[in-house]
């Protein structure tokens, strides 16, 4: 089979002569996704704070695919983002042989032959104007691609106009394209085999997490008052006739609440661009109520939701058997299915609908409870307590038990220091509970403060005096990691 090669001249003669006849003779399989089974995406969060997306497309070579000279195919198995470039890309096949790329002149060349090539000709004018926009759309930077949209649009809206009902939806289908061609690319695939034969493409890239910008917004994510919200882009979803999103958190974080985004583009943009489904149904709550509110109930209709499907079981009986666990009833074609589990989280979605071509996944991580929260916690009330009991006896301390009393205070940062130090935590956690090490930091000086006072001062009312003032930071404290252990509050579904 042969590649293309733009080394050279000639290279560059192949790939505008072959290439561009083959992704023109391709556009039909475009709008045909029964060629494409299954595609599977899989997201975890890597050490240097990255999104690893490895996806796994299921297809079988179409009977109306074109060959190459010599044999073999190049198909548009799936899409790419044009912008930010994708660190880490890895392309191979079902037996895990690496496979070549197009150049960037080549792919958008390629991309812009089979656009212009699924537009009839047999409007004259108007025909030859869509094909003019279309290459603009792809050859536009990402960021103005609105800009360039907005010529396709004026042209296509007066012949919609006029356009029967048949017709307006092929032009919906060829709209969606150039939307998606705008701030995507084909991911043309050679491959090799005969008509009918199935294969598989995988290929994996890292993308950055975002980072909230708003301060006060990060600082309660780093007392874990405040969930971690993450979120992926999946340019078209609809593009197979299933489709799976597995997600896996790291270790000692969480996952309390999670939506699969569906819509349909109607202008160039990055990133998801739809509302979860189920936050669509939340009516709107007055101004004097605060937005994480509004999450709360939008979560717990997420759940109650969930646990309908779940509870929504079939029993059967056959003959000759007692009973049978119950059954979870499968949805149907286009609704989504999801199971979210602790740290992991898988969608399924059957026959995405063709007009919701767009879409992405949110989630909302928190740290654990377990040892994370819950250790200092326990930690700062119990150095609370022990404020307390040695305030309400500061003179019996100071007259008849110095030494010991010391010893107790300086002997308790020492546990403290145990309860803080992980240090083969992933990176992630440690931003989100660094302010919750901070006040278990700021509970373990309390005792070395007390101690100080007791040596420098040693009069028990002057003691006393200074440490109710200590004993009731303490109980500030051990209420703050209260809120940590509380906040938020976990809607996962189970």
């Amino acid at each position: 089979m042969r590649y293309a090669d733009a080394s050279g001249d000639g290279g560059e003669q192949f790939a505008s002569s072959v290439l561009l006849d083959v992704a023109g003779r391709s556009a039909n399989l475009l709008a045909d996704r029964d060629w494409r089974h299954r595609r599977v995406d899989s997201v975890v969060l890597t050490e240097n704070l990255n999104a690893r997306v490895r996806t796994s497309i299921d297809f079988v070579i179409p009977p109306q695919a074109p060959s190459m000279e010599g044999g073999g195919y190049y198909l548009p198995v799936g899409v790419i983002a044009k912008w930010p470039p994708l660190d880490s890309f890895d392309l191979t096949n079902e037996r895990g042989h690496s496979l070549p790329l197009l150049t960037t002149a080549e792919n958008r060349e390629m991309d812009i032959a089979a656009l212009c090539a699924l537009i009839p000709d047999g409007m004259g004018r108007a025909s030859e104007e869509l094909k003019r926009c279309a290459g603009e759309v792809i050859r536009s930077d990402p960021a103005d691609a609105s800009t360039a949209f907005a010529a396709w649009e004026a042209v296509l809206g007066a012949m919609v106009e006029q356009a029967q009902e048949q017709e307006r939806i092929v032009w919906a289908s060829v709209s969606d394209w150039a939307v998606a061609l705008a701030t995507n690319s084909l991911l043309w695939v050679p491959v090799d085999g005969e008509h009918g034969d199935r294969r598989i493409v995988k290929f994996s890239y890292e993308q950055p997490l975002a980072i909230t910008p708003n301060f006060l917004k990060r600082v309660r994510q780093s007392l874990s008052w405040a969930a971690v919200p993450t979120s992926f882009p999946i340019p078209q979803i609809s593009g197979a006739r299933s489709y799976h999103m597995q997600f896996e958190a790291p270790r000692d974080l969480q996952i309390i609440s999670a939506s699969l985004y569906l819509a349909r583009r109607s202008e160039p943009v990055s990133g998801p661009v739809a509302t979860p489904i189920a936050r669509q149904r939340v009516p709107p709550l007055p101004a004097r109520f605060r937005p994480w509110f509004r999450d709360l109930i939008a979560e717990a209709m997420v759940e109650l939701k969930a646990k309908a499907r779940h509870y929504a079981t079939v029993f059967m009986e056959p003959e000759g058997h007692s009973s049978l666990p119950p059954m979870e009833r499968q949805p149907p074609p286009g609704d989504v299915y999801q199971r979210i589990h602790n740290r992991r989280a898988h969608f399924y979605l059957s026959e995405p609908p063709l007009d919701q071509s767009e879409g992405g996944i949110q989630l909302r991580l928190r740290a654990t409870r377990r040892g994370l929260i819950t250790g200092p916690l326990v930690a700062a009330v119990l150095i609370a307590l022990v404020m307390t009991v040695y305030a309400a006896t500061a003179t019996t301390i100071t007259s008849e038990h110095l030494p010991a009393a010391v010893t107790v205070l300086v002997l308790v940062p020492g546990l403290i220091g145990y309860l803080a130090a992980r240090p083969d935590e992933h990176p992630l956690l440690r931003v989100y509970v660094r302010s919750v090490r901070l006040l278990l930091l700021l509970a373990a000086s309390v005792p070395i403060s007390a101690a100080v006072m007791l040596v420098a001062i040693g009069d028990g009312q002057w003691v006393q005096g200074a440490w109710i003032g200590l004993a009731t930071i303490s109980w500030l404290l051990a209420g703050l990691l209260a809120l940590s252990w509380l906040l938020p509050p976990s809607r996962g579904n189970r």
